[in-house]
């Protein structure tokens, strides 16, 4: 069988010498704009570092509760959250309250699920808004919670009410 022909290897075009001394075949265009990216994936990864520090991704972080005074009481609520995502609203009694009366109205209904309240009310009466009723609790004296999870995600603002103030309060649903 004959053999192939061989052809003779290409001269490879050797390396230019740089300035500093090093013979390196490089494209100095494609490494600059490499680093630029890879630059502006730091700041990428340091953003989202920073949104997770914060609490604004929610949960957890000085900026994900919001804090108000509503009358003689101290609320605190989600500011941020996820939809889905259970959710705590705090509301603490500053003075002596004999039964403190508790209005939620019905754009905070539409946008959570009101899963449990703690402690339990006394009375509740459905409507716009709805009223609930508490007793003195001596085993969390000065305390309610209402355990929520959001239904969507988007800006969600409802109204609260205690003592015959109203507030309206915001929060940022996240999917």
């Amino acid at each position: 069988m004959p053999e192939p022909a061989r052809t003779p290897p290409a001269k490879v075009k050797a390396a230019p010498v740089r300035p500093d001394g090093l013979q390196i075949d490089e494209n100095r265009r494609f490494q600059e704009g490499f680093w630029i990216a890879q630059r502006c994936a730091w700041g990428g990864f340091m953003l989202v570092a920073l949104i997770a520090a914060t609490g604004i991704g929610g949960r957890g972080g000085t900026l994900a509760q919001g804090h108000v005074t509503i009358g003689n009481a101290e609320v605190t609520w989600p500011r941020f959250t996820r939809r889905g995502a259970p959710e705590t609203l705090t509301i603490r009694l500053s003075g002596p309250e004999t039964g403190p009366e508790l209005l939620v109205g019905s754009d905070m209904q539409r946008l959570f699920q009101i899963e449990a309240i703690t402690p339990r009310p006394a009375m509740e009466r459905g409507g716009d808004p709805l009223r609930l009723a508490f007793f003195p609790d001596p085993a969390a004296p000065n305390a309610l919670r209402l355990s929520l999870r959001s239904q969507k995600a988007g800006v969600a603002s409802y109204t609260i009410g205690i003592g015959g103030e109203e507030t309206t309060l915001t929060t940022y649903v996240l999917p």
